[in-house]
């Protein structure tokens, strides 16, 4: 059923052909992939070879410690459910690494496929992703534990995902993480998202870090100058975003915001070492606050410190760079903005307050601006 590796020696690892995957593009090899997973012992590998593997359905990895799945094969899916999950995880899982593969979707913006993903519910801990390309699906890997179960110390990394497809909630996702803690996202190229391209959408002094991941292209395909930012930290507390580059988006490139229907606040979050370049429309690059006016949950205590933006207004149109729609605590330093061919654009660096979002003065307040580097 499998062999020893060298470079595993406490590892046993299955090759999914010897579980008769064929990897032949047309032959559907779900139920020998599934038969492989099944049979794979804790601190296991699974090894899928090099291969184009057909699969209808879902693969469950279910009740697994200390188990890995690599290989260079590529496996796509293909007249499967529109909520169908490549590798989704269930039960208990208590140490996983996936690694290397191909993973793409059917590409239907209708659809809601992931490529690594599970139901609230599940117990899941010490997670590993990395090195994977994934394309044209609706949502790349997400780590969900919104409306129970745990989802517990992770790190997803050095991924490539490329049209991550749909604009409706639950889909157009590049990494989603939801009441996950202690995560770290780093080293990660996101390309042509349609919704976000890293929505940190629920965690309560949830620790996770966002940080040197590059973010290109962000709703190419389907702007439409909505507050759609490539970045978002929604309803989350104790997060830090650093070092990434937003490059060549539209719809926004980050979003700090609390949720008032869903009674949490948001609150704690770095922003430094941050690049923002060359905007295709008026959307601020950051935007701070719920898009509805606050009533007992606010968004607060934020700083936006030395990142970096620049523009050109004959592409992007002008507009501000920053713009607080609501919030409370928010200290913006150092930052260093750089914009070309001005013209007679006249757009302030931040924008505070808005007529839809802020209409009360205890909508916005202990707003500090300081230090920061403007030019044209």
């Amino acid at each position: 059923d499998g062999v020893r590796a060298g470079c595993y020696p406490t590892s046993y690892v299955i090759n999914a052909k010897r579980y008769g995957a064929t990897g032949d593009g047309t032959t559907d090899d779900l139920a020998n992939l599934q038969s492989a997973m099944d049979a794979l012992p804790s601190r296991g590998t699974l090894y899928v070879p090099e291969g184009n593997y057909k699969i209808t359905g879902s693969i469950t990895v279910t009740d697994k410690t200390s188990i890995r799945i690599t290989g260079p094969g590529r496996i796509f899916l293909s007249a499967a459910a529109s909520s169908a999950i490549i590798f989704k995880l269930v039960g208990t899982i208590a140490g996983i690494e996936i690694d290397r593969l191909n993973l793409v979707g059917e590409g239907d913006d209708g659809y809601t496929q992931s490529a690594i993903g599970n139901s609230s519910g599940q117990t899941i801990s010490n997670v590993n992703f990395h090195d994977l390309t994934i394309s044209d699906i609706n949502v790349g890997i997400s780590l969900n534990a919104n409306l129970s179960g745990t989802y517990n110390d992770g790190r997803v990394h050095h991924n490539r995902l490329t049209n991550i497809i749909g604009t409706e909630p639950g889909s157009g996702y590049g990494i989603h993480l939801a009441k996950a803690t202690n995560v770290i996202v780093d080293c990660n190229t996101i390309d042509n998202a349609s919704r976000h391209s890293i929505y940190q959408a629920f965690g309560v002094d949830c620790g996770n870090i966002i940080t040197k991941n590059i973010i290109k292209n962000h709703r190419q395909d389907v702007a439409d100058a909505a507050f759609r930012c490539a970045i978002v930290v929604s309803r989350s507390s104790f997060v830090t975003v650093s070092n990434n580059h937003v490059l060549d988006g539209y719809d926004g490139g980050l979003e700090i915001s609390h949720v008032t229907a869903d009674a949490v606040n948001g609150a704690d979050i770095l922003v430094t070492g941050n690049q923002f370049k060359r905007r295709k429309n008026t959307v601020p690059y950051i935007i701070v606050g719920e898009q509805a006016e606050p009533t007992s949950y606010m968004t607060s205590d934020v700083s936006i410190t030395d990142n970096g933006f620049f523009e050109d207004v004959t592409v992007s149109g002008g507009g501000a760079c920053i713009s607080i729609l609501n919030g409370q605590r928010i200290k913006i330093s150092n930052n260093r903005q750089r914009r070309v061919n001005v013209g007679t654009d006249t757009a302030a660096f931040v924008l505070l307050g808005n007529d839809t979002y802020s209409t009360d003065d205890a909508h916005i307040g202990e707003i500090t601006i300081t230090g920061n580097d403007l030019s044209c």
